[in-house]
């Protein structure tokens, strides 16, 4: 079996330009639909957070009103 060192056959600029040109723009559209996933998580959830918010406010005026 031959060894052969990847880092000595292709130049550091030859696979940082691959990735610049190629890889970079791929890797921000996933960035940017992971982002959007989420923001449209908390837009659906958002009820439920206002929910808990009120309840929040609901038990601390129940408790001040029973002490």
């Amino acid at each position: 079996m031959v060894d052969v060192d990847l880092g000595k056959l292709v130049p550091k600029e030859a696979i940082n330009k691959l990735y610049d040109d190629a890889l970079s723009p791929s890797v921000k559209q996933l960035g940017k639909l992971g982002e959007d996933a989420m923001k449209t998580a908390r837009l659906i959830l958002a009820p439920l957070q206002l929910t808990a918010a009120w309840q929040d406010r609901f038990a601390a005026m129940v408790e001040a009103c029973a002490g």
